[in-house]
């Protein structure tokens, strides 16, 4: 990486500034994996319809779960023992095999310079405050991954984004600010999205290709603020924004044939459900595949507003409470309203953008002196869809409402030693998804 940068006072009240960088990562893989496929490494001698060994009490743990589930259903049963069975096999003197999907390598490079005005003009007793500036970058990509049983190198074109930006702030008065802020952003998929290549799952007949031509997530954005700062370390906010996202990288899904993909034979596991039957039993008279690929997807419109809070509680209740002394609180509420138009199975479905929720809140008590602090902190959200339409031939799969409690305590006993507690998830809520 190589940065440089510029600043030049012009007057009292502006400053240009500008400047270059470079930066160059690389992402690269080379897995592979040890199987239990004791069939064909003659491991085990496997019956016909057989994949493995059978277990045993030896090598089984009792499984008991603890949660809340319908009438009739079973609570225990058995799971395989990880040390027993690594230990009967020998797994880790296996030899081990190229896993395919997972191999893969990117390379990029990022070049970029930008220029900036400051500026700070007073209107009567109202102070002014603006910049104005511009960034241009060009991005070159080059990703390589298996592709049919070949390594396959692709070199994408050189692609640029201009990107301008806009920030404003009058202080009305000493404690009242009005905020606003315009800019086209853009952010890049991951590294590991660009492979030419995929991943099999013989077990599940699911075949997952990535993309070395996905477009980053490009967007304008619109932000206004008031902020009324009426004691110390006291404000209250509320904010709007909206968002005009171009396109974002979304999975598309399909059901289809082991042929017609063209990949090598050696992709699948040995002694796999699809060892056994290539194309599966599933009857379904297109193929019992599910093939997915990323694709540069819809764009998405959202809007929103938050409300924030912050004081400490002698503000709010006088210092005539020693009790609340060094304690406060922190808030917020956030509402988001987003529209998505997703294709499943040819049809246009309208709905939220994935991971984005309607409402979210956070609730903050804290208690702070010098050397110490502990805080307490409630974080709620409401329920969001996690994935797109036809993964695994379900519509959506989405995440219900959770609200999480955290604790933390830190604690500087001198300048060389610092001690930190945490508790996460107080409250034992769990992770509830499902699919429809």
């Amino acid at each position: 990486a190589a940065l440089l940068d510029i600043h030049w006072n012009i007057t009292d009240y502006y400053t240009l500034k500008g400047g270059f960088s470079y930066k160059k990562f690389d992402f690269d893989t080379t897995p592979s994996r040890r199987d239990t496929s004791v069939c064909g490494g003659g491991l085990y001698p496997c019956g016909e319809g057989e994949y493995g060994a059978p277990g045993t009490a030896e090598l089984s743990d009792a499984y008991v779960y603890p949660g809340r589930v319908g009438q009739g259903s079973n609570t225990t049963w058995a799971a395989p023992s990880l040390k027993g069975w690594t230990e009967y096999f020998d797994l880790y003197n296996l030899p081990a095999n190229l896993n395919f999907g997972s191999n893969r390598a990117v390379e990029e490079e990022n070049t970029g310079y930008w220029i900036q005005l400051d500026g700070q003009h007073l209107f009567g007793n109202m102070d002014f405050y603006y910049n104005a500036g511009v960034r241009y970058i060009e991005t070159e990509q080059q990703s390589s991954g298996w592709n049919s049983g070949v390594w396959v190198t692709v070199d994408r074109p050189k692609y640029d984004d201009t990107l301008p930006a806009l920030n404003a702030a009058l202080w009305v008065t000493p404690e009242l600010v009005i905020r606003g802020s315009w800019a086209e952003t853009m952010s890049r998929p991951s590294l590991s999205q660009l492979s030419p290549g995929g991943s099999v799952d013989s077990f599940n007949y699911e075949i997952r290709y990535n993309n070395p031509f996905l477009d980053p997530t490009r967007s304008e954005n619109l932000d206004f603020s008031a902020e009324w700062y009426f004691a110390e370390e006291a404000v209250i906010a509320l904010a709007w924004f909206q968002k005009d996202i171009e396109s974002f990288p979304i999975r598309s899904s399909r059901t289809g044939t082991f042929a017609e993909t063209g990949l090598p034979r050696e992709v699948i596991v040995p002694t796999s459900p699809a060892d056994e039957n290539l194309e599966g039993t599933c009857g379904i008279p297109e193929g019992c595949w599910e093939i997915s690929e990323l694709l540069n997807g819809p764009g998405a419109k959202l809007d929103g507003w938050e409300l924030a809070f912050q004081a400490p509680f002698d503000v709010l209740f006088g210092e005539n409470w020693p009790v609340w002394r060094n304690m406060g609180l922190v808030a917020n509420y956030t509402k988001v309203d987003s529209n998505v138009e997703y294709d499943y199975s040819g049809n246009i479905v309208t709905a939220p953008l994935l991971n984005t929720s309607e409402d979210s809140y956070n609730l903050t008590v804290y208690y702070e002196i010098s050397n110490f602090s502990a805080r307490i902190s409630w974080a709620h959200r409401s329920g969001y869809n996690q994935s797109g339409p036809n993964r695994s031939g379900n519509l959506w799969q989405f995440v219900n409402d959770s609200t999480y409690v955290d604790f933390s305590m830190n604690y500087i006993l001198n300048e060389n030693w610092n001690f930190t507690f945490e508790a996460l998830n107080l409250t034992d809520e769990a992770f509830d998804a499902m699919v429809d």
